[in-house]
């Protein structure tokens, strides 16, 4: 008895577990993006922030310029999200697109 329990133990742990890929997550849209900001003002700003540094490090080049001073982080988040909100046909679309375009229409280069 006690060789078919281990027999049977013995052949649960050897049975291979078929792999089954996590799901990714979702991509996160402009809407997702607002609303965290309506109740999160620094998530908010670490997010915006967070990309701009993602998207400007090493060889990248992007199409806007931040301001070096006048601007802390909250103005230029507050701008950004007032443009996005302004573009009613982006709400549905992915995240970082859309910020690179507020980015490229409130701060761009000259």
């Amino acid at each position: 008895m006690l060789a078919s329990t281990l027999t049977a133990a013995l052949a649960l742990t050897l049975t291979p577990v078929e792999y089954t890929p996590s799901t990714p997550p979702p991509t996160p849209r402009v809407r997702d993006y607002l609303a965290l900001c309506d109740t999160n003002a620094k998530a908010c700003s670490d997010i915006l922030f967070d990309h701009a540094h993602d998207h400007s490090v090493g060889a990248q080049r992007v199409g806007y310029c931040l301001p070096q001073e006048g601007e802390d982080e909250q103005a230029v988040t507050a701008k950004v999200t007032a443009w996005l909100r302004g573009q009613p046909a982006l709400v549905d679309q992915p995240t970082d697109p859309a910020l690179n375009s507020a980015l490229e229409h409130v701060y761009p280069c000259r």
